[in-house]
């Protein structure tokens, strides 16, 4: 269900662009350590745990485990807003909610200890979850089901706070969908099913967090999709940089630039580096 190949070809064709900016072909460990200065070494660890989480999330769904699908999806999710707000600092830093990200001196390590709620909120400012391209259908689907999945997951509510939950989540699907997640990850805590009266070894349980998986997958490829339109607005502004710069400077800028792919020093997570090779074999059409 988690469609790697797609986001493997997305890879190569930022991969295709990067080449054309050095001006050179370059190995996956050379353009993985061109991308480890744009995020750092824990950026790419947080990117590497992003697909494993992402393949366990579906090796679950395979398995009918759905939550434990849910939390490992809620895992996955999480990293992938932090990754698309290291690779947009500048803009992260303009929003309301950065002011919330206090742990840490630096804007990266500020984003590297958000909270899951907090880089939901960004989302959401930031404009990460648009939805149009989700099926209409599907939200057909969660509007008919999506009282019986809260009446399961919130049972202490009311019927009128049950309306009111209902109403919000009209309002921003996507972000009161990772809520949904984020509420589910929270039941792991024992202390938290049991005061919310949420049965985790209920009839109905499993449905209800089958309904949270499948959206939830939704807006899993949904923020893949804006990883790869941060990554592409970067590789955007370098090209159009090209184009403003004298033939020296923009040389000097490729010797930079091949220079930090050879000599940074990072630590090649072996899921993200077998996924950039994968990347290479397919922009390679081999």
């Amino acid at each position: 269900m988690f469609d790697l190949k797609h986001l493997q070809i997305q890879s190569a064709n930022i991969m295709a662009d990067v080449e054309e900016f050095v001006g050179k072909p370059m190995s996956p460990d050379e353009l993985v350590r061109l991308f480890s200065v744009a995020i750092g070494q824990q950026g790419m660890d947080v990117y590497a745990s992003v697909l494993r989480c992402a393949q366990d999330a579906d090796s679950c769904r395979a398995a009918n485990s759905w939550f434990p699908a849910c939390l490992m999806l809620a895992s996955s999710i999480e990293g992938l807003l932090c990754l698309i707000a290291l690779l947009t600092k500048q803009e992260v830093q303009s929003k309301n909610s950065y002011g919330r990200l206090t742990k840490g001196k630096s804007v990266q390590d500020k984003i590297l200890n958000a909270k899951f709620e907090v880089l939901i909120e960004l989302a959401d400012e930031s404009g990460w979850l648009k939805t149009r391209s989700i099926d209409p259908e599907l939200w057909l689907a969660v509007e008919q089901d999506l009282p019986i999945a809260l009446s399961g997951l919130f049972p202490a509510d009311t019927q009128v706070e049950q309306q009111a939950r209902i109403e919000v989540f009209r309002q921003n699907r996507a972000v009161q969908m990772l809520r949904l997640l984020q509420h589910l990850r929270n039941l792991v805590h024992s202390t938290k099913s049991g005061r919310l009266g949420v049965d985790l070894k209920g009839p109905n349980f499993d449905d209800d967090c089958k309904f949270c998986f499948i959206l939830g997958y939704q807006i899993l490829c949904l923020l893949f999709e804006s990883l790869i339109s941060a990554a592409k607005d970067r590789m955007e502004r370098l090209n159009n940089l090209r184009g403003k710069l004298s033939t020296q400077s923009l040389e000097a800028l490729r010797e930079m630039a091949q220079s930090m792919s050879e000599k940074t020093s990072v630590r090649f997570p072996p899921e993200l580096a077998s996924s950039m090779k994968e990347a290479r074999r397919i922009k390679d059409g081999k």
